[in-house]
């Protein structure tokens, strides 16, 4: 995050339960203007309720669900997000506008033996409500394919 956060504006969480930290900056991507923002939800997130984990997800045009490959609950936190993906994915069927999500695998450098979840266990999960599947250790951006 280091890295993406250089020399840009950081907000204060407006939500100190849940958000603990909020990044934003506006980019031009082939010409157009893109508002990106970050929003790092602790585990406590896990206890929001659908709707305010939909108030997340309506105005991104992506989502990021990041995990760390040696604990185990980092991974299991990310059932309830998936259940509420999947929901709107079936409510926007009918329209072209759809969120990309990305299930993430971070600290790909930790040695095998250390995993708690297995490289086929994660891509299984994305596949089950059509994210897109990537391995990352976020430090050096190693397996990086963006």
């Amino acid at each position: 995050m280091q890295r993406l956060c250089y020399g840009c504006v950081i907000d204060a969480p407006r939500d100190p339960f849940t958000v603990e930290f909020k990044w934003h900056k506006h980019v031009t991507i082939q010409g157009r203007d893109v508002h990106i923002q970050f929003d790092l939800i602790h585990g406590d997130a896990c206890n929001m309720s659908e709707a305010e984990l939909l108030e997340y997800v309506r105005p991104n045009e992506a989502c990021f669900l990041v995990y760390h490959v040696t604990h185990r609950e980092s991974f299991d936190l990310l059932d309830k997000p998936r259940e509420v993906y999947t929901k709107r994915r079936r409510i926007l069927r009918r329209q072209a506008r759809s969120n990309t999500v990305f299930g993430m695998a971070n600290r790909i450098d930790r040695w095998r033996g250390d995993w708690t979840v297995s490289m086929h266990e994660a891509d299984e999960f994305a596949q089950s409500f059509r994210a897109l599947f990537l391995q990352m250790f976020a430090m050096t951006g190693k397996g990086a394919r963006f």
